[in-house]
């Protein structure tokens, strides 16, 4: 239990625009993932609206899935590629 406790949430940033269908669908996907009990804080990041990620000095395409600040995925949402990636950071945080 003690582990639950002191466990690190995996950040994910969803960057998107605007006009972007692709995007709205990745993160109607990602909710549906947090929905399910898998532990993550997400954050969308909209590049038509001036925001950027922080840290991040490129260009990035649209939409980009970052985790940990680290870029993961670029373009269409696999749910369960993503599901089990964040399953890997979580049993790698609780050992």
């Amino acid at each position: 239990m003690d582990n639950l406790l002191h466990r690190k949430l995996t950040q994910v940033h969803l960057v998107v625009r605007d006009s972007c269908a692709l995007c709205t669908e990745n993160y109607n996907k990602l909710n549906s993932l947090r929905m399910k009990d898998k532990p993550f804080q997400l954050t969308v990041i909209n590049l038509d609206r001036g925001e950027a990620m922080p840290n991040y000095y490129g260009h990035i395409i649209t939409p980009s899935i970052f985790i940990n600040n680290r870029l993961w995925k670029v373009g269409e949402l696999i749910t369960s590629d993503l599901s089990d990636k964040l399953d890997s950071f979580i049993n790698h945080n609780l050992n």
